[in-house]
């Protein structure tokens, strides 16, 4: 199954940017061999993880509601299908209970994401 083209930019957008983001701290982590308590701009890259999956988790929650709001798929009253809405809420479960400080689990969330709205499902001019 995939997702509905109507949620596939919501979902492509709104979870997989940040998502980025927490690849791009953890890239960071490597590369510089920093810890999360590396401090900069009053917070820490630890912080800043934290703070990315409460994101992906508040907008995930957000697309679970009935109807989904607009700022998600520009259309009035539109309701989740049945397949879209078990994948958001096992999407949302992953998330909440991953360790996000943990690269690989962060890769597994972004695979879950990849396998259900692959970012091939935009149809160009449609």
């Amino acid at each position: 199954m995939t997702i509905d083209k109507t949620m596939l930019g919501a979902i492509r957008h709104c979870l997989m940017t940040p998502l980025t983001a927490a690849r791009a701290i953890h890239g960071e982590i490597q590369d510089t061999r920093r810890s999360f308590d590396y401090a900069y701009d009053g917070h820490t890259l630890g912080e800043d993880i934290d703070e990315v999956k409460q994101t992906c988790l508040q907008v995930c929650k957000e697309m679970l509601e009935d109807p989904v709001p607009t700022i998600y798929v520009g259309i009035e009253n539109y309701h989740l299908t049945t397949d879209d809405r078990n994948f958001l809420t096992r999407l949302h479960y992953r998330m909440e209970e991953s360790n996000w400080r943990n690269p690989q689990m962060v890769e597994e969330i972004g695979l879950m994401i990849n396998n259900y709205a692959p970012h091939g499902g935009f149809e160009s001019g449609k």
